[in-house]
């Protein structure tokens, strides 16, 4: 690796059950500098150029989580191959085809993460579905529960005799002003 090339990358971070885990992302230059640096994320897009020759870190920290976590992390290093190659070597058409190849091996790295996401995506959102299928069964039978229960106190309620065979005609008879305010809060 050169002096200024261009280092990028990508990464995401799950867990088994296909649940989102936040990391802590570091890089490190040779000196032990903080080149980059992204905390509690599931996912990140990283690029920076290298300043000084010698081995860069990258450290993945989940302390935060309480569950094995699994990293996808993909990396690029170098400049655009018509930088390493010099002008005078490589005709016109051999440089653009170096471009062109360049390009799809950016494309190729940037349509595995994305694909990669993706089916997390996805596998969370099947899960979601299933959890709130269970929550409905569960809410449809306890609102038939409740609805049968409220059907039989109901029935008691008009089979007990004493209450209907009070006519109005009876509660006239006896009417007196507190009576009749009693019949009114009824």
């Amino acid at each position: 690796m050169c002096i200024r090339d261009r280092i990028r990358g990508a990464y995401f971070c799950g867990t088994d059950d296909d649940e989102k885990a936040q990391v802590d992302f570091k890089i490190f230059d040779p000196k032990l500098n903080v080149v980059f640096e992204k905390s509690k994320r599931d996912e990140g897009i990283f690029y920076f150029d290298a300043s000084s020759k010698g081995t860069y870190k990258f450290v993945f920290s989940n302390k935060h989580a309480n569950k094995k976590t699994r990293v996808t992390f993909a990396l690029h290093c170098g400049n655009a191959t018509n930088e390493i190659l010099q002008s005078q070597h490589v005709d016109p058409l051999d440089r653009s085809l170096q471009l062109i190849s360049q390009g799809v091996n950016d494309l190729e790295t940037e349509t595995k993460f994305f694909f990669g996401r993706a089916q997390r995506h996805n596998r969370s959102l099947k899960n979601s579905h299933n959890r709130l299928l269970i929550f409905n069964i569960i809410e449809t039978i306890c609102i038939l529960a409740a609805t049968a229960w409220q059907i039989n106190y109901v029935k008691k309620l008009l089979e007990n005799k004493r209450i209907i065979s009070v006519s109005y005609t009876h509660l006239r008879a006896h009417e007196t002003p507190e009576h009749l305010v009693c019949r009114l809060l009824l």
